[in-house]
């Protein structure tokens, strides 16, 4: 008796599965046109998300290559130093007296200009 009720289930649901299709009448072309939304919004997430690493891949690029003599720099490892020589492919960067570390360009984090007049950074410290 219970093997006969399931049975019932099962025939129903796989009948009402086969025409829950056929109501749209054009082979489910309705289908795609409720995920528009969802695939719409998905792409423009995409196109911010690369814009904005692009931008930020560019300003990098641009702070790398303005690095010159006399920059207050801070690696990657939290090291302060000045630039004293610029290489193609690293800087050279004196942390104390008699103390200069070689650093690639990508173990630069950020630059502190040094300004001419008191020999301090642009922020005033």
């Amino acid at each position: 008796m219970a093997f006969a009720r399931l049975n019932d289930i099962v025939f129903l649901a796989q009948q009402s599965a086969g025409t829950a299709g056929d109501v749209a009448g054009d082979g489910g072309a309705p289908q795609l046109w409720k995920m528009l939304p969802f695939f719409l919004i998905i792409g423009v997430m995409f196109f911010f998300m690369y814009r904005t690493q692009k931008k930020q891949a560019d300003e990098r690029k641009r702070m790398l290559s303005s690095i010159k003599v006399g920059d207050a720099v801070i690696t990657n490892g939290g090291i302060r130093g000045v630039v004293s020589k610029v290489t193609d492919k690293a800087f050279i960067v004196k942390v104390a007296d008699n103390v200069k570390l070689e650093i690639v360009h990508g173990g630069i984090a950020t630059v502190e200009k040094q300004t001419e007049e008191d020999g301090k950074d642009e922020k005033g410290k």
